[in-house]
């Protein structure tokens, strides 16, 4: 399911530990800047890092990339694995349209 960044980043502010920020870029990408509090997964080692059980079934998972593709991925691989909270949040690019500056 994709939702935008705003919608992911207010509708979801639960207990600690129960949303996570998943980034499925490379690491490369990933130091260039990131959206606070994400935690990198590349999606070239997404699926063995869900098979190794990187992510709980109950938790809320927002996923981006840079434009939204790889992170549609890995949320459909999510999906068809139970994963009924994991969202495609989008792109960092739609994030800094949004939002200003990423982390680095």
């Amino acid at each position: 399911m994709r939702i935008t960044f705003a919608q992911g980043l207010k509708k979801f502010k639960g207990p600690p530990g129960q949303t996570r920020i998943i980034d499925v870029r490379e690491k490369d990408e990933f130091q260039e800047g990131h959206l606070p509090q994400a935690e990198l997964y590349p999606l070239t080692s997404f699926v063995q890092s869900v098979q190794d059980g990187a992510f709980e079934k109950d938790q809320v998972l927002l996923v981006y990339c840079r434009s939204g593709a790889r992170s549609g991925q890995a949320c459909d691989y999510l999906r068809s694995q139970g994963y009924q909270q994991a969202y495609n949040i989008g792109g960092v690019l739609d994030y800094k349209d949004e939002f200003g500056p990423l982390e680095k």
